[in-house]
Parts: C-alpha cells; structure tokens; sequence
C-alpha cells in the first residue's frame, strides 16, 4: 500500500500510529507465548504498513518477556513503494512499551511493578527502566533526539513517562504520546499511608501466582488505520 510523502498533521492519526505501533508490542509478547514463527507471527502487521521495520525487542531479564520495541523507518521498504522521502514529521524512530498482560507469563512481572507504581509513583527499582532508558538513549543518540519518539499504555506509558524525564535531566528531549497513563490518586493515596504501603507491596507481591493461565489486559482503544502516513 503507497504511503503518501507528507505526514498529515494531525493528532488524532498521529497518535493512532503510535498505538498501533504499541499494540504490536502486545502481540510480540504473545507471539513468543504461542511459539509463532516468522511465516505466521501477528505484531508485524501492526507496523510494517507504515514503513517501520523491527530494530531491537526489549526483554525482561526476569522472566523473558517482551515489554517494549524499538521501530525504525525502513527506507528500503518505503523504496519498494516508490516512496523517496520519510514522510514530514514521521519519526526515524519510535520505542514502544506495552502495559500489564494478565496471562502467564507476564502477569507477575507485570503486576509487581503496577504495585511498585501505585504504591511509591516510580518506576525506577524495575530492571525495565534502565532497558528502556538506555534503549531510548541510544535511539536518540543515533537518530537525533527530534527524530526520536516514545509511546507507551498503561503500564507502558508510566514507564514512558518516567524514562522520558530521566532523559530529561540530561537535557534530552523527546516526544512521547502516553495512552492510559495509570492513576497517580492512587499512588498517593497509598504514599500517606507511610509504612503501611510498604507492609502492602510485600504481601500482596508473595501472593501473586508465577504460573496459570488468566485473561488478557483489556487491548488499546484504537483502530488500525488502511494506510500508512499520509497528508
């Protein structure tokens, strides 16, 4: 399908984009689940009609989960199309993060750190956020930080958030499109509660069940559009 050569400006589709960029995310995560090959896996689909190519998954040392994707513009495939020139305000490269899975084997990484975001309003004890840090700091430093986005859902957009403004302090800065971003009243609430939250974490977390099949987090609100960039 042709991708026209202006990127049209408007939020709406821009960030449609990014969803369905995020919701590959979900499916690359569930396509290393159900042991999907090339020839048959599902997350492609979700960005490859927009010209973007798979540049680097990142993985959650805990358990081998895929939380996020780093996705470059594929000029090679944009070629095939005739298309010359990335579209006008198309990143060269988007990291994506995807929020809570509720199935196995996802669901207690995933569950640990939306406690650990609830309770303290950080994410920063979570292994996640320095493979996403650094993945968004090499993104920026290959590309241009002008050039460079992050969109995240749900859990994946605190993550976004919070690794967008620790990119920050370093006077690096990049756009970013949160869907969902999980309640802070919450957070805080659990905050004034001092030691208790801490009492709460610890519980709850030795209950949450490391196998067992459950249903999947609710997929993002958006629909996939029958074209890729256009004006």
């Amino acid at each position: 399908m042709l991708v026209c050569l202006v990127y049209r400006k408007d939020e709406n589709y821009k960030r449609t984009v990014y969803a369905c960029f995020i919701q590959g995310v979900y499916l690359l995560e569930l396509d290393r689940q159900e042991k999907r090959t090339a020839e048959n896996a599902l997350a492609p689909n979700w960005w490859i009609r927009f010209k973007y190519k798979l540049a680097q998954t990142l993985i959650d040392e805990r358990d081998g989960s895929t939380f996020g994707a780093v996705l470059e513009w594929d000029r090679c495939a944009a070629l095939a199309d005739m298309i010359l020139v990335r579209p006008t305000g198309a990143p060269k490269a988007v990291l994506a993060l995807r929020g809570t899975l509720l199935k196995s084997p996802t669901i207690r990484r995933d569950i640990e750190d939306d406690l650990r975001f609830l309770a303290w309003e950080s994410l920063k004890g979570s292994v996640r956020f320095k493979v996403a840090l650094d993945a968004l700091k090499s993104a920026a430093q290959t590309y241009g930080s002008s050039n460079v986005c992050i969109a995240g859902h749900s859990l994946g957009a605190g993550f976004a958030l919070q690794v967008g403004k620790a990119l920050a302090k370093d006077w690096i800065f990049v756009e970013a499109h949160l869907f969902n971003l999980p309640s802070i009243s919450i957070a805080m609430s659990l905050r004034n509660m001092g030691g208790k939250a801490g009492f709460v974490w610890n519980s709850v977390k030795s209950m949450l069940p490391s196998g067992g099949e459950a249903e999947s987090r609710r997929d993002i609100d958006e629909k996939t559009p029958n074209a890729g960039f256009r004006n």
